[in-house]
């Protein structure tokens, strides 16, 4: 079900290419990001087993996608391209196959660039979106970054660049 891969503390990055379906693209919607070429195929084609996608996928799908295109993926079995994945919400970035390292790259070092408590806490605060306890998490993670010499630090460097 991939629940312990959306636990983890840190950034996680699926860089999908050729043929993403099944238990692959859960796996891929169980990350925080994606990036897909256009040639990408996305599916889960489960139902033409006579199964549904059992690994997450049809919360996950539906929660990035919308209901009405998951429904229309999941109850079709239809594969979908990377272009038509980003439109729909579900890969953030679509590149060709040949921008994919790059891209990739340039992904990465953004991540990296602010590694930090930060990040962890953005994920704990919108694992709990669209509910009272959301909004209570992200106000308590605020307080304790506060608190945090590397977020003084950001802050100081922030604010002397600007003079």
């Amino acid at each position: 079900m991939n629940f312990e891969w959306e636990q983890v503390p840190v950034p996680t990055l699926a860089v999908l290419q050729g043929a993403v379906v099944g238990g692959g693209l859960e796996f891929a919607l169980a990350c925080d990001l994606r990036i897909a070429t256009t040639s990408a195929r996305l599916g889960l084609p489960e139902v033409r087993l006579g199964l549904l996608p059992g690994g997450g996928g049809t919360q996950r799908l539906t929660r990035l996608a919308g209901r009405g295109r998951a429904l229309r993926m999941m109850l079709t079995g239809e594969l979908i391209d990377g272009d038509v994945a980003e439109r729909w919400g579900i890969v953030d970035w679509c590149v060709p196959a040949e921008e994919l390292d790059a891209k990739t790259e340039e992904v990465v070092a953004a991540i990296v660039d602010v590694a930090g408590p930060a990040q962890s806490a953005i994920k704990r605060s919108v694992e709990r979106y669209n509910s009272a306890i959301g909004y209570l998490t992200e106000t308590a993670e605020q307080r304790v970054l506060h608190g945090t010499q590397s977020t003084r630090n950001r802050l100081n460097q922030f604010v002397s660049e600007r003079k």
